[in-house]
């Protein structure tokens, strides 16, 4: 999965863009559960893939779960946060394999 979001989408991505994208993903037949975007001001923390740590304004919560297992080397379920600056560019993004 990570392989796929790093192609499919890039960091400095705007919010709007990483929508768009999570609504039209689809993996075997599985289309994502994505939350709303959620303004965080408590001024966290995150690497981004240059190495710099950025401060996050903004996360996206998406899951993936039953039926989709196949391509995520056998997780029941899958969280992928993307994380977003305080001018909604995305930062980076975090992916967990659950059982």
């Amino acid at each position: 999965m990570y392989q796929r979001i790093t192609k499919d989408i890039r960091v400095g991505a705007n919010k709007s863009e990483v929508i768009k994208y999570v609504d039209s993903l689809e993996v075997n037949g599985v289309k994502p559960r994505r939350g709303d975007y959620v303004r965080d001001t408590s001024g966290y923390p995150v690497t981004a893939p240059d190495g710099k740590e950025v401060e996050v304004e903004g996360q996206i919560f998406t899951s993936f779960s039953n039926g989709v297992s196949w391509s995520f080397n056998f997780c029941a379920h899958v969280g992928v946060i993307f994380y977003f600056d305080k001018s909604d560019k995305l930062i980076a993004y975090h992916i967990d394999c659950f059982r």
